[in-house]
């Protein structure tokens, strides 16, 4: 089991239980696959990294930040040794880090970061090439977070845009422009354009990601809180209801559509 072609199986496997949702599943995997990684390969190979990488990310897709952040920083700096500081593995790592500080409340230190990442995704890869198009996207939601609306509203509107037309509408990095173009939206008060654009998101993150999948639950946590703040508690809470014991079942009780639902 610690040969690398059985390796390379078994983070294949994972990847595709990460892409179904089934994100408790690959973190089990993904911890042995880094183990065995770091016994055969070593800390510092690629493949060690990239299995690094997928566990961090999985981990942060349960809401395990806290456990995610040591490991991406960790994974960032020992690319930037390996491969250097614009390689796109370090610019990944660059990127989910920052992230991670985002969805942890750290927007002032996650902002940099951000800016940083994008600049350069920009400059290795081309200004609509999908990882830029992430960066931009991470860059802009952690400026709305920051409260910076004005700013994010304007580059939330280009990336969902140039996202739709490289990416497709049901590609997960455009699912995330959307959402988050319409959580400035409502920020700004402009609900009357938020609300068609949230349900849209639903329909599509259900469709191509599944009810129950995280990003869904999330959306709909979203929304749901949305009808409630515009006084429509009771269309709000059967929706609440219904998907918080799913959302226990599939996510830690810390993940963010795990609060929202709460909340």
């Amino acid at each position: 089991a610690e040969h690398p072609d059985m390796l390379r199986v078994l983070s294949d496997y994972a990847t595709s239980l990460s892409g179904l949702g089934r994100f408790k599943e690959a973190e089990v995997l993904e911890r042995q696959c880094l183990e065995k990684s770091r016994k055969v390969l070593g800390e510092e190979h690629p493949n060690t990294l990239v299995a690094l990488a997928a566990y961090a990310s999985t981990l942060t897709s349960l809401g395990r930040y806290i456990e995610a952040e040591p490991l991406q920083k960790k994974c960032l700096e020992t690319s930037r040794q390996v491969h250097g500081t614009e390689h796109p593995a370090s610019l990944a790592a660059l990127g989910s880090y920052a992230e991670t500080l985002s969805n942890r409340g750290q927007y002032s230190e996650a902002e940099p970061l951000e800016k940083d990442c994008l600049e350069m995704s920009r400059k290795v890869f081309g200004a609509e090439h999908p990882s830029a198009l992430k960066a931009l996207g991470n860059y802009a939601r952690t400026l709305s977070d920051l409260g910076r609306y004005s700013e994010a509203e304007p580059l939330e509107e280009k990336n969902l845009e140039v996202s739709l037309r490289v990416n497709g509408a049901e590609h997960p990095d455009t699912l995330r422009a959307l959402y988050n173009y319409a959580q400035t939206l409502s920020r700004l008060g402009r609900y009357s354009e938020a609300e068609p654009l949230q349900i849209k998101h639903l329909q599509l993150s259900s469709k191509s990601l599944g009810t129950w999948h995280p990003d869904t639950l999330l959306a709909l946590g979203s929304y749901a809180s949305a009808l409630s703040s515009r006084g429509l508690s009771d269309e709000a809470e059967p929706l609440r209801m219904e998907c918080l014991n799913a959302s226990l079942n599939t996510l830690d009780a810390e993940h963010p559509a795990t609060l929202a639902w709460l909340g």
